[in-house]
């Protein structure tokens, strides 16, 4: 946390001066909103080393600071992490399509995406921040075996998250106009994206539930089957997306591509939670599942 406020505030700082050229620097625009954001991940990467210096036990974690390469930790790291940015990068280029779609209808269309995105992504912070607290969870239940069942856990988070986003979500709805004004004063603009916005703010119902097993997957170790289920659910969010577009340019209609990705990781990380779960009671193996 502490980490993470030090990262934004250098940002911060950083933006103002870069971006409008104060205390003498000169002005430069979007470019210094990229120097800004590289120089406060630098200064992120530096608070995370002098902090494991003073904090942590180099004994207890066999934490050497001496700069050695040991190809075979390498070689495992690399086995799940490359399937992880595999995952990531088809995530990103699914929104540069659909962003590319939405331009295609105009200026605004592309205008009233960009402010529902925005808005969007303060809500994913949370349902994030829950995926990422289930995958270390589980991961370490499943490593430890412990006898807290994990869905149970499942279970907790995901109400932990709609107590957070439902009172939200219900007052970004009963006060779309002035969440929207926040990021644009263009009247027509804002009363426009309302629509959109509800649109946005129903997908959030089932990305909860959807995050959150889908983390198990990658919580358990099984990053390949993580990357499949993404694969797949890119595939036919696309798919929708490229069929919603071919017969309308409604903008709150393809929006509900968003529901239909959600509905797709839902379905499909359950059904291999499901299918690992059969797998090992066929082999005699215990394993924790009941939710009290």
């Amino acid at each position: 946390m502490l980490n993470s406020i030090t990262m934004v505030a250098v940002n911060v700082i950083l933006n103002y001066i870069l971006i409008f050229g104060a205390l003498g620097f000169p002005a430069l625009g979007i470019s210094g909103a990229a120097i800004a954001s590289v120089i406060s991940e630098a200064v992120a990467a530096i608070y995370f080393i002098i902090y494991t210096q003073k904090n942590a036990s180099t004994c207890k974690y066999g934490i050497k600071w001496r700069f050695a390469i040991d190809c075979r930790v390498l070689k495992k790291i690399l086995s799940v992490s490359v399937l992880m940015m595999l995952q990531n990068g088809l995530v990103f280029g699914s929104w540069f399509v659909f962003f590319i779609t939405i331009e295609h209808f105009g200026e605004r269309s592309l205008a009233i995406t960009n402010v529902v995105r925005n808005i969007s992504s303060f809500l994913f912070l949370f349902v994030q921040a829950s995926a990422s607290v289930v995958s270390s969870l589980v991961g370490n239940l499943i490593g430890k075996e412990k006898s807290t069942p994990f869905l149970y856990v499942c279970k907790k988070v995901m109400l932990s998250c709609y107590m957070i986003i439902l009172p939200i979500i219900v007052l970004f709805a009963l006060f779309p106009e002035s969440i929207l004004r926040i990021y644009s004063d263009n009247t027509a603009l804002v009363f426009d994206a309302i629509p959109t916005l509800k649109v946005m703010l129903t997908s959030y119902l089932i990305a909860v539930p959807t995050f959150v097993f889908f983390s198990t997957v990658s919580g358990v170790g099984h990053a390949a089957a993580s990357l499949l289920i993404a694969f797949v659910s890119l595939s036919i969010y696309i798919a929708y997306v490229g069929i919603i577009s071919h017969f309308s340019s409604s903008v709150p209609l393809l929006w509900t591509s968003e529901h239909i990705y959600f509905l797709s990781v839902f379905i499909l990380s359950i059904y291999h939670i499901h299918h690992w779960f059969t797998g090992i009671n066929s082999q005699g193996k215990k394993i924790i599942t009941n939710i009290p």
